[in-house]
């Protein structure tokens, strides 16, 4: 198990040895395999949470706790799975952090948030121009399952070779 973490001092980041709290809950986590569980039982709750999500499903999330020695213990998350735990051992740390770091990420998973909504109402309105209304549009990519039949359709054939492929210029 790896007994190290990302810290951030002072602007810059470096590897360092796990802080005593932090090998508590790799022990703790280790023993029952609930990280969250773990973790809440020697941080307690997180005192700074944002998310970027829609229906439930998050795109983006920054979770900080207060640590034992005073400084902050973050997570951010990126859809399944957590890109970064950082330990902030100095409480001052955490403003310069937040604005240089923290919100650069959760601007870029909103901002990618829009572009995929974008592309599902562009989608829609491709399906409604060419088919009209209907029951035809999928939900969640916009597309038209009408164009979609027809896409597998002709992949189809251009695989059995009763047709030439469709030129991609």
């Amino acid at each position: 198990m790896d007994q190290t973490i990302i810290a951030y001092r002072g602007g810059t980041f470096s590897k360092e040895s796990a802080p005593r709290w932090l090998v508590e809950i790799l022990s703790a986590a280790a023993e029952s395999t609930d990280w969250d569980k773990a973790l809440h039982a020697i941080l307690g709750r997180p005192v700074s949470f944002a998310s970027i999500e829609e229906h439930g499903w998050i795109d983006g999330r920054v979770m900080a706790w207060k640590t034992p020695d005073g400084g902050f213990y973050v997570e951010m998350w990126g859809g399944e799975y957590c890109h970064a735990e950082i330990w902030l051992p100095d409480a001052t740390d955490w403003l310069p952090f937040n604005s240089t770091h923290v919100e650069p990420f959760l601007r870029t998973r909103a901002a990618m948030r829009h572009l995929d909504a974008l592309d599902r109402l562009t989608n829609a309105f491709i399906a409604f121009a060419r088919h009209g209304a209907g029951e035809h549009v999928d939900r969640d990519s916009g597309k038209s399952r009408i164009d979609l039949a027809a896409d597998r359709r002709r992949y189809a054939q251009e695989q059995s070779g009763a047709v030439a492929p469709a030129s991609q210029c």
